[in-house]
């Protein structure tokens, strides 16, 4: 089964590849996982770096880091940028690698 969002729209989108890149991350195989979606790759590191800081926080006692809504905002737009430019020619190399 295809992605939804291809189905329909005949576009890829932010996400597309994110199931064939956990599955590589989980083979070790982080080159690849990096080629299938490189922006949803580098979100999870950050989130992951995000989340053992919040965990040292929480283990010192001190007030949990919550980003505020324009960090939010800032990773909608990069994420709808992200997905625009995996759609134009010339930017084949955001595509996710066949299998």
């Amino acid at each position: 089964m295809d992605c939804f969002f291809r189905d329909i729209f005949d576009i890829y989108c932010a996400g597309c590849g994110g199931t064939r890149m956990i599955i590589s991350i989980f083979k070790f195989d982080f080159y690849q996982a990096f080629r299938y979606n490189p922006l949803m790759f580098i979100v999870l590191i950050v989130g992951g770096v995000f989340v053992i800081y919040n965990i040292i926080l929480k283990v010192l006692g001190k007030k949990l880091f919550i980003p505020k809504l324009k960090w939010w905002i800032l990773l909608y737009i990069i994420l709808v940028i992200y997905m625009i430019l995996r759609n134009i020619p010339g930017f084949e190399f955001l595509l996710p690698t066949d299998v």
